[in-house]
């Protein structure tokens, strides 16, 4: 009995230190997902859902017309691949961004898009052709607990340098 309540202190004490991220809060859900701008091009919308159990279901998408084609997907994420991504929507400050970040100049593009709940809130929040190193970290943060076809990519994370480039120079 001694040595239970000697477990049990030692166990209360880690859980006191241990960051506010260490455990999955049991309402956690993210949603990323990305699609081109004008829903007629030949990508289709690419999403992933994880939820606060670990458990990852990846729609079905064409990566170009003629491209290859992924089925749906499956999955799980163990404690320290969660950990990760809420830790990434906290530091990176999610609940505090915008609801929209878009630069209407470019007349196509794509867009990505965010949805987390977490601790009884709920936040969406969409980048049309824009970086945004808060929302592309966070993506980054999924993409890295995600097998590498199912990662979720658009223009702004992979070529964010090009939005720096003049209107007349942008491919």
């Amino acid at each position: 009995m001694l040595r239970l309540a000697a477990g049990l202190v030692w166990l209360a004490a880690f859980a006191a230190a241990a960051p506010a991220w260490a455990q999955v809060p049991d309402d956690f859900r993210i949603v990323v997902s990305s699609r081109p701008v004008h829903l007629g091009e030949p990508m289709d919308e690419q999403g992933v859902v994880i939820d606060a159990d670990g458990s990852v279901y990846a729609k079905p998408f064409r990566t170009y017309e003629g491209g290859p084609e992924f089925g749906p997907y499956r999955g799980s994420l163990g404690a320290d691949q969660m950990a990760a991504i809420v830790e990434a929507v906290e530091a990176n400050g999610f609940f505090d961004l915008d609801e929209e970040y878009a630069d209407y100049r470019i007349g196509g593009g794509d867009q990505a898009t965010i949805a987390v709940r977490l601790n009884g809130r709920t936040h969406y929040v969409t980048a049309i052709n824009s970086p945004l190193e808060p929302f592309d970290d966070i993506v980054r943060a999924v993409n890295r607990q995600l097998p590498e076809e199912r990662r979720i990519y658009y223009n702004a994370l992979v070529y964010p340098w090009v939005y720096d480039l003049p209107q007349e120079e942008q491919p």
